[in-house]
């Protein structure tokens, strides 16, 4: 049912969901007594359960309390009162995206460019430079937001322009890599070069860094970062993502490629929600430029704070 809902990927698990509920009964009066449950239709038990008399709606969803009604009725039960509350205007609706209303949707699209989770200390990298992977789907604008940081300040690697130029073999970089970092990071099977041994070479070696060491940030821009493994190699994972919908018509448009495989290209990455599991900050690009430059710029103000820049 959440699947339709704006920024899903960003709703917390039922079970999560429930403690937070049942903390708030308990602050407003710990001699309540509740049942919460999880529901799988739009009318949980308020369409078949005897005992229950009134049903709290608001008047955008008062129509679903008369629906409630007229399957209890149908069910043999007694109709159940209707209180209908008044929706509480929100002052913060300037942006395009946002409801002029205190909404669910509203605090899950201000959760965008913060703090989803704290960084996990890495004790196998240094304090400066300060490394971030960023990731995300083939058309989430992961370069548009490297552009925007880039201008902010953060050094930018481009893994997924320089893998086209070094992992396959015959390409131009492929011996000269191996060469530079040895040949057990080639896979004996498939003779290409292994992402998830090549990474931890490059980002634990202080040499290699050697050249980066008077940038306090860069930014690692990486499509593979999580299925390579390479998040253990960078301080924290920064991720950005768009609705399926939205991916598949930017590459269509972008690739020139039918809709069956763009959204096959698609089906090969992880899904959205297990990439923001994953990460510490997330953004999505789904909407005007300027929204997402709003995020980026909350982001790079929290990094700016933590590392006294």
């Amino acid at each position: 049912m959440t699947n339709s809902k704006k920024l899903h990927e960003l709703i917390l698990p039922v079970e999560e969901r429930i403690k937070e509920v049942e903390q708030f009964l308990k602050e407003i009066d710990p001699t309540l007594k509740y049942d919460i449950v999880p529901i799988s239709d739009p009318f949980g038990p308020t369409k078949s359960d005897p005992d229950m008399d009134m049903i709290i709606v608001s008047k955008e969803t008062e129509r679903g309390g008369q629906k409630v009604n007229e399957l209890r009725k149908q069910n043999g039960l007694s109709e159940l009162d209707i209180f209908c509350i008044e929706v509480v205007e929100s002052e913060d609706c300037q942006d395009e995206i946002k409801e002029c209303k205190v909404s669910s949707s509203n605090q899950r699209i201000d959760m965008l460019g913060t703090r989803l989770r704290p960084p996990v200390k890495r004790d196998n990298l240094p304090n400066e430079p300060y490394i971030i992977g960023l990731t995300g789907g083939i058309g989430s604008g992961k370069s548009r937001l490297c552009k925007r940081f880039e201008a902010m300040g953060a050094y930018i690697i481009d893994c997924d322009k320089v893998a086209h130029d070094i992992y396959e073999p015959g390409q131009v970089c492929y011996q000269k890599v191996i060469d530079a970092f040895g040949q057990d990071i080639v896979d004996p099977e498939t003779s290409k070069i292994d992402r998830r041994k090549l990474g931890p070479i490059v980002f634990s070696d202080p040499t290699k860094l050697e050249l980066l060491n008077s940038i306090k940030v860069f930014i690692l821009e990486a499509a593979v970062l999580l299925k390579g493994g390479w998040e253990t190699e960078v301080h924290e994972v920064w991720s950005t993502f768009v609705s399926p919908k939205e991916a598949t018509r930017r590459i269509m448009e972008r690739n020139n490629l039918s809709q069956e495989d763009a959204e096959k290209r698609i089906q090969s990455q992880y899904d959205n929600k297990t990439m923001i599991e994953r990460s510490n900050i997330v953004f999505s690009t789904e909407w005007a430029v300027e929204i997402t430059d709003k995020q980026a710029a909350k982001a790079w103000q929290t990094i700016k704070d933590e590392l006294k820049l």
